[in-house]
């Protein structure tokens, strides 16, 4: 009878712990934060943080960024998505590629552009 107590009491303890420590590495739910239009975040509701702007609570107001940082960004960025297509970094300019497909700002990129060159070179991938 004491056995079987025994084995009840050391069995339930373990399953109380296993819970614990399931509990404990889960962790509080970490917020994803999605950039919408202009650079507008989204925040869950439930974080208690006030918004700035009361006819839609989902958004705030856009992050201003220093002409620095922005220089800083398109110097590290290895890769360009557009709809005309993908651009992957490379070292050096394709010498094959002529004038007419090579485009020096990612904002006059079209469809017959094969590379762009404009804080780096980059290739069209697809």
């Amino acid at each position: 009878m004491k056995k079987k107590l025994l084995i009840s009491v050391v069995a339930g303890a373990f399953v109380v712990m296993t819970t614990l420590v399931i509990q404990s590495y889960a962790g509080p739910k970490i917020p994803t934060y999605v950039f919408g239009n202009n650079n507008a975040i989204y925040k869950p509701l439930n974080e208690k943080v006030p918004q700035n702007d009361p006819n839609n609570p989902y958004f705030y107001a856009p992050m201003k960024i220093t002409p620095e940082e922005k220089e800083y960004s398109k110097s590290i960025t290895s890769r360009i998505v557009t709809k005309f297509g993908d651009f992957e970094r490379v070292s050096e300019q394709d010498s094959s590629i002529g004038d007419d497909e090579t485009v020096y700002s990612s904002d006059d990129i079209k469809e017959n552009t094969k590379q762009v060159i404009d804080h780096g070179v980059f290739i069209k991938t697809n």
